[in-house]
């Protein structure tokens, strides 16, 4: 059952990051036509998301594999006056550190935050619990090395 509860988050998450970015893209592509050269890399993020979370619904090893590597790109987030990044797929909880001290971010909602040489911020680094959770449920619920096809666990099954 949390399976399929992570694989629906990274489903619509994912379908909902890409439609989103779509959206933006067309509703300023007359001010910023070079917005459609952004388009390819949010668009692979949030799909590769997407199609993680359908393997993973499905029970196909690759579905570990894929929502493994989706969810660890969502659990850093960092902010420096040269670099920013972070990404999120459906829901999350972000504990950002920075000179002010310890904040918490909870969210629903998709993003991809990825930019060079932001002004006048001030350095932060953060971690998505939630993502981090995830990964570690997933991680203890992969298929066994060896095993034919895919089928047997390691045991500690998050069904």
């Amino acid at each position: 059952m949390l399976r399929k509860a992570i694989a629906a988050i990274e489903i619509v998450g994912g379908a909902m990051g890409a439609l989103l970015f779509l959206r933006h893209a067309l509703r300023v592509m007359h001010a910023e036509p070079d917005v459609w050269r952004a388009v390819p890399l949010p668009l692979a993020a949030f799909g590769f998301c997407a199609v993680a979370g359908v393997l993973l619904w499905l029970d196909r090893p690759a579905g570990c594999l894929l929502t493994l590597v989706a969810l660890a790109v969502q659990v850093p987030s960092i902010r420096t006056s040269t670099f920013g990044y972070s990404f999120n797929v459906g829901i999350g909880l972000r504990m950002l550190l920075s000179a002010r001290g310890v904040s918490w971010f909870p969210f629903w909602g998709s993003e991809l935050h990825l930019t060079l040489r932001e002004a006048a911020v001030r350095p932060t680094l953060g971690v998505n619990l939630v993502a981090l959770a995830f990964c570690v449920l997933v991680w203890r619920r992969r298929p066994v090395a060896g095993s034919i096809g895919g089928e047997a666990h390691d045991g500690a099954g998050i069904r």
